[in-house]
């Protein structure tokens, strides 16, 4: 499926529910490229370079598909941390 197709797009978010009209708008008003550079700056202070990624209580990053006990021991030392 290619996500870079913008029918495909839409028609992807609206299957999920979103409202077409509401999509087509944003998508062509540019409203929401302050909050994609937020999000873009974000990634690159913390160095992500794929997906998943977790942030945990904004010390500890956790990079690609991890078992859960990984992620339990990372709250632990952020809860032993604060």
């Amino acid at each position: 499926m290619d996500l870079t197709n913008f029918e495909i797009l839409l028609k992807v978010a609206s299957d999920s529910g979103l409202d077409s009209e509401t999509i087509i708008q944003v998508f062509h008003d540019n409203s929401f490229d302050k909050f994609v550079k937020e999000d873009i700056k974000i990634s690159k202070d913390y160095n992500i370079t794929g997906v998943p990624f977790y942030v945990i209580d904004d010390s500890i990053g956790i990079s690609g598909a991890q078992p859960p006990e990984i992620i339990v021991d990372a709250i632990n030392q952020s809860n032993k941390n604060n």
